[in-house]
């Protein structure tokens, strides 16, 4: 029983954070479609982003790191598609 609820749990957890990444891709595409957003402040937010999870992974325990690493990767992979084309320097 403890694992069908811990499936369950992660089941929700991954709907949340797939509708919130959705969401939120959305919003920036049609921001930068509107010409509210440039290209240049678009790439800046997602750096920001970047910025924001490298400082909590510093201050994250081990174990968790890998969490970090996922969600770099996320953010990593939207700026070709909402950021217009480029990648981010390392």
């Amino acid at each position: 029983m403890a694992k069908e609820t811990a499936e369950q749990v992660l089941g929700y957890l991954h709907a949340a954070h797939l509708c919130h990444g959705s969401v939120q891709m959305q919003l920036l595409r049609t921001l930068r479609t509107k010409g509210i957003l440039s290209v240049q402040e678009t790439n800046e937010l997602l750096d920001e982003a970047l910025a924001f999870i490298e400082q909590l992974q510093l201050k994250a325990p081990a174990h968790e790191q890998w969490i970090y690493d996922l969600a770099r990767g996320h953010v990593e992979a939207a700026l070709p598609a909402v950021g217009g084309g480029r990648k981010r320097a390392k």
